[in-house]
């Protein structure tokens, strides 16, 4: 089933990506005029080594970036994309540990990317950008070895994954009329209060543990940085996570009120 929906996937969108691309590379500089509209022909001249990296989604692999820089996420999208598919497969077999097999493999692609960014920020003093007084060698050498490459955003991704198989589970139990023992905790108010609450300090921590830093009125160790750096993602993806679950177990609650708004 997988692989059926995967080819027709990329049958439908691959014919949008490389007409885009021509679009870009060969007619866009025919197409306009003014003084600084040649820069765009100039610009796009890079994309003739480097259009097909594009095109094959593994551009942001490479050490430099020619062509259409912005699109290293949607090399990091299909990358995922195809991960999160095996990974699914192996859930849907028959096999007897398949299930605990694909969500321990979802796991150990969280566990090991944070611990693969932490390990290599302490190693390279990569260290949070701040826009003053970075050493533009190593913010370049972290943008293409880690901020640019999956296992900097294959955590988040896979937590995702793992909420959609929760999510999914937990619908066929409600439908078979099965008691989840998440939802006999969550039916207390005080635990979905509690819940909530959770989910938003943590979003509220890693959005403004910068801020002093970020304004220079303190200074991390570089131990603080790689923390940062590493799970920065991760956390975040989890303060969602912990402040939505509520709403997954269809219990109404502000938040939910603030989003269907």
């Amino acid at each position: 089933m997988f692989p059926k929906a995967f080819i027709q996937r990329v049958l439908r969108f691959w014919p949008v990506y490389i007409i885009t691309i021509l679009l870009y590379w060969k007619i866009a500089p025919l197409l306009g005029d003014g003084p600084l509209y040649y820069t765009l022909g100039d610009y796009v001249k890079t994309c003739s080594d480097s259009y097909w990296s594009d095109l094959l989604f593994f551009t942001n692999f490479r050490s430099t970036i020619y062509c259409t820089g912005w699109t290293w996420y949607v090399n990091v999208d299909m990358q995922m994309f195809v991960v999160s598919l095996a990974i699914l497969a192996v859930y849907v077999q028959r096999w007897r540990y398949s299930k605990l097999l694909a969500r321990f493999l979802g796991l150990s692609i969280i566990v090991g990317t944070v611990v693969y960014v932490f390990i290599e920020c302490q190693a390279h003093h990569y260290r949070t950008f701040t826009g003053a007084g970075d050493d533009p060698n190593t913010v370049a050498d972290y943008q293409t070895k880690i901020y640019l490459r999956p296992w900097s955003r294959a955590a988040p991704y896979m937590l995702g994954l793992l909420a959609g198989i929760f999510y999914y589970n937990l619908q066929e139990a409600i439908r078979r009329g099965n008691d989840v023992w998440i939802d006999k905790i969550y039916r207390w108010r005080l635990a979905r209060i509690i819940s909530t609450v959770a989910g938003i300090l943590v979003l509220v921590l890693y959005i403004y543990a910068p801020y002093h830093l970020l304004n220079g009125k303190n200074e991390w160790t570089q131990l603080e940085h790689s923390l940062y750096l590493s799970t920065g993602h991760i956390g975040f993806a989890f303060g969602v996570f912990l402040m939505l679950m509520p709403i997954f177990l269809g219990y109404s609650n502000p938040i939910q009120t603030f989003l269907e708004i």
